[in-house]
Formats: C-alpha cells, structure tokens, sequence
C-alpha cells in the first residue's frame, strides 16, 4: 500500500493533522489480518480485530471486516488518537477486564 498524502505535522509538531489524513488499514496490519485468516482456515477458529481511538478509526474496522474478520472490538476514545502504545494497550486492557 502506498500513501496518497504527504504528512502533515500540527501546529506542536507532535502528531500528524488529522483533517489531512485518510484512514487505512497499514500494510503491517493488513499482512496480520491475513495471516489470521489463514490460520483461521487451516485450524477454524474466529478472527477478531480490535481498535483503539476516535470514532473514525471505524473505517478501517470496517476495511478487516470486508477483508474477512468474523467481528470487530472498538474502544472509542478521542484521547487515543494521539496516544503512546502503552495507553493503548492499558485502554484495550482495561476494557477486556470488564
């Protein structure tokens, strides 16, 4: 997959500008997802991807559903679109708990 933007950095130069970006599944993902699915056809089982970050983070929830994915988690949270990996994890932790 390529990229049909260039980045753009906010005003901090800290995160990317998000009204610049277009949300996709990246390719290290992308060759996750279909692996699992084929694991999933070799040994059954069910595929599960799970998001973390702002509502529009489901659009590329619904590209690994389209791709094959049995189900989808979102964990829904302005916060985690510019947060660290472990704040996500913690987040995704936190929320698998309950």
């Amino acid at each position: 997959m390529t990229r049909e933007w260039q980045l753009r950095v906010n005003d901090a130069k800290t995160w990317i500008r998000d009204q610049d970006a277009s949300f996709e599944l990246n390719e290290p993902d992308a060759y996750a997802l279909e692996e699992a699915l084929r694991l999933k056809e070799k040994h059954t089982g069910e595929v599960v991807v799970v998001s973390a970050g702002p509502a529009r983070a489901a659009q590329v929830i619904r590209e690994a559903l389209a791709r094959g994915a049995d189900r989808a988690i979102h964990i829904e949270a302005e916060a985690l679109a510019t947060a660290d990996a472990v704040t996500v994890v913690d987040a995704i932790a936190s929320s698998t708990r309950s």
